[in-house]
């Protein structure tokens, strides 16, 4: 089973703005830490249409005290996405 990748965007933002709060961070400690702009970190807590790379979600990660996987994982698992199967 796969996942919309804009749903997937979205609950990584998601994930991203609730392991931040449970950190006590603002935007833009997180952004230092991560080595991106606080306005960037902004758009991807609010979902906005960005294609967040790898690399970017990799550097929140660990900004955040987590492995990559781990911030995916939590996006899918607590995230109301929609699933979807790939068509062959």
């Amino acid at each position: 089973m796969a996942v919309k990748p804009d749903c997937l965007i979205e609950g990584v933002g998601q994930s991203v703005q609730k392991k931040r709060y449970e950190l006590g961070l603002s935007q833009e400690e997180l952004a230092q830490r991560a080595g991106l702009h606080r306005t960037y970190v902004s758009d991807i807590e609010r979902g906005a249409r960005r294609n967040v790379s790898l690399k970017t979600v990799t550097c929140l990660a660990h900004a955040l005290g987590l492995p990559a996987w781990q911030l995916i994982f939590i996006a899918e698992e607590k995230s109301e996405l929609l699933p979807v199967y790939a068509s062959t």
